[in-house]
């Protein structure tokens, strides 16, 4: 399969991607102030959620290649999660969960097993009842949008 590049730099699918991997750096990132790492959880919630976006209104992208991303955002595991953390964010509450029933959040210290010291992350509810990091909601969140992009022919490849 033909690999697509949209060819609008600044404008694209593929800034905006970029701009979910930085978001994602700053979340890795050790921080001890818990309004700037809640700040760049719920930032990069939205950069995710908006790539949806992003590839619907790319000229550059064919149209096949966004039905293939649209189908595939309707079965994603870790994106919806994402989707409601934004758009509760935004709107303060959110009444018809993608997710499963109402998502709980909360910031903690933790000790991670490979560190000295504590960090912070903020553990969420996947709307099933199961906690689960931020961190690993970022990044698997990364890791699915890079597998449908991929799958849609579109490069996900950091300009050089």
């Amino acid at each position: 399969m033909r690999k697509t590049q949209s060819k609008a730099d600044l404008v694209g699918y593929r800034n905006q991607f970029d701009r979910v991997r930085r978001m994602l750096e700053r979340i890795y990132a050790s921080t001890d102030d818990e309004h700037a790492f809640t700040d760049d959880l719920l930032s990069f919630c939205m950069h995710c959620t908006h790539l949806a976006n992003w590839v619907e209104c790319d000229r550059y992208v064919p149209s096949r290649s966004k039905h293939i991303v649209a189908q595939a955002l309707t079965t994603a595991k870790w994106l919806p999660i994402c989707r409601d953390i934004a758009n509760g964010a935004k709107q303060l509450r959110l009444d018809k969960p993608k997710s499963g029933k109402a998502a709980k959040s909360s910031v903690k210290r933790a000790k991670r097993a490979d560190q000295e010291r504590f960090t912070l992350d903020a553990f969420l509810d996947d709307g099933q009842g199961h906690p689960i990091p931020g961190r690993t909601i970022a990044l698997n969140c990364v890791n699915e949008w890079r597998a449908i992009l991929r799958d849609a022919g579109l490069t996900t490849r950091r300009p050089s």
